[in-house]
């Protein structure tokens, strides 16, 4: 009795991490999504726009 406990215990542990891991993936998809998106929206023409391009560039990287 007390072995199916634990693994019961067990299993419902098991079910969290996943749901947890499930949940980060999820957050950081949307996180780079939406970077990648910024840096779509800039344009590269500019000189003036480099630094910040070169921003959204290292935060898509990061987010990577």
């Amino acid at each position: 009795m007390a072995l199916d406990l634990l693994r019961s215990g067990y299993a419902t542990l098991e079910y969290e991490i996943a749901q947890e891991k499930a949940s980060a993936l999820g957050r950081l998809g949307r996180r780079l999504e939406a970077a990648l998106t910024t840096l779509a929206a800039c344009p590269r023409t500019s000189n003036s726009d480099g630094k910040i391009r070169d921003h959204l560039v290292g935060q898509a990287a990061y987010a990577l």
